[in-house]
């Protein structure tokens, strides 16, 4: 979680070193695979997503620019959208093809840590460094329950894509649920 500029990416037969992948100023807090593997994302304190070519290490197109670091994202299944959580308080849902944001939340309370889409991609979750979850239509960026309120901060959320579970990891206390 933010500590170097540089990621690597490698063949996972021989660990062979394929490319660096650099943002110029700011630390990588997560990078991420598309889910047909030709993309990666990372997530940078410099305010901006990069998408890269996963074969070459290339950029592959103009960054998303926030107004604040960017902790963490997901590629929505089809690889066409990205969600994204900010230190600028809020979640954003991109489109890839015109590097749009088409959907931002409310601004929380709080820094933006974790994202995840729910099952079928209609919802969302965005948890934040001061212990909330919020669901969210991802269509409409609406609130659609109360937030929970968690015991810790809260950064890191994910879904494997055919569970219905979710896992929220951080500065947890003992929590349930």
């Amino acid at each position: 979680w933010g500590t170097n500029p540089l990621a690597e990416l490698r063949k996972t037969d021989t660990g062979e070193r394929i490319a660096g992948i650099r943002h110029e100023s700011g630390f990588i807090h997560d990078a991420q695979f598309s889910p047909d593997g030709k993309l990666v994302a990372t997530c940078s304190s410099d305010h901006k997503v990069r998408l890269w070519n996963s074969a070459t290490g290339s950029a592959a197109g103009e960054p998303l620019a926030h107004a604040g670091w960017v902790f963490s994202a997901q590629f929505s299944q089809d690889g066409r959208r990205l969600l994204t959580a900010s230190s600028d308080k809020q979640a954003r849902i991109w489109d890839l093809e015109t590097r749009t944001a088409i959907l931002a939340t409310r601004e929380h309370s709080d820094q933006v840590f974790g994202v995840t889409f729910l099952p079928g991609e209609e919802h969302f979750l965005a948890s934040t460094r001061d212990g909330q979850i919020a669901a969210y239509d991802s269509s409409l960026g609406k609130l659609i329950a109360p937030a929970r309120q968690m015991p810790g901060k809260i950064y890191q959320l994910s879904r494997h894509a055919g569970s219905p579970r979710v896992i929220a990891s951080g500065g947890n206390q003992s929590m349930r649920g």
